[in-house]
């Protein structure tokens, strides 16, 4: 049986030793705690959501607020893994065009792990606003509200948490792939652009799609 400072060993490493700490998992057991993070990740995103928004508007905490919560967390969690899959994928066949060796399995191993950090970033985060270290978002209706006027107080330090984040990321997906950092990074900006085209595209093709569908409609309503 594994010593309990060895299972919790490799939580701690990810932030200051990505690269050897990925390289020690992904040579024992590749996928070890990948979906359970994956989900987490999504899971805590959207409770993160549900509570900032509960803080900042009282009225929202209406008797349905529970089930809604535990709705958005399912569903955050299932997108979470979703998520991991595709962009392991797709994140995987830019590292192999520039000579990268990772594996999906590999791939998604490096891209769950470094999450650890974004995961206590979150939970801290709610604490914070939970003791009041931290001021209620500012959510205003209608619109998208500049980062800082919904981490009012945070913004700073989320915003260094997500660098060390991106950081360790980019060293572990290096490492699976045995090149650098550097073209790890090379990557990861294509993979940006081709999902962010990729997903323009789907939402052309579905707004055609319903006006398409619209229109027959209509016409069928006026025979």
């Amino acid at each position: 049986m594994a010593e309990p400072a060895g299972i919790i060993a490799p939580y701690l490493r990810i932030w200051v030793a990505p690269r050897a700490t990925i390289r020690a998992i992904v040579d024992t057991d590749p996928s070890r705690s990948v979906i359970a993070l994956a989900a987490l990740r999504g899971a805590l995103g959207a409770l993160v959501y549900y509570w900032a928004n509960a803080i900042a508007n009282p009225s929202a905490m209406t008797a349905g607020f529970p089930l809604r919560v535990v709705i958005g967390a399912i569903i955050g969690a299932i997108l979470g893994i979703i998520f991991l899959y595709i962009v392991a994928w797709v994140y995987g066949a830019f590292c192999h065009a520039l000579g990268g060796v990772g594996t999906p399995l590999l791939m998604r191993a490096a891209l769950a792990w470094p999450e650890i950090i974004g995961i206590v970033g979150n939970l801290i985060y709610v604490a914070g606003l939970l003791s009041g270290a931290f001021s209620p978002p500012h959510v205003p209706h209608g619109g998208m509200p500049a980062f800082g006027d919904v981490y009012p107080g945070a913004s700073k330090y989320l915003l260094l948490l997500s660098l060390w984040e991106f950081i360790a990321e980019l060293k572990t997906v290096a490492e699976v792939n045995r090149f650098s950092s550097w073209r790890s990074l090379i990557a990861f900006i294509i993979t940006c652009i081709v999902l962010v085209i990729a997903a323009a595209l789907i939402g052309l093709a579905v707004l055609f799609a319903l006006g398409t569908l619209v229109v027959f409609l209509r016409r069928a309503a006026a025979v």
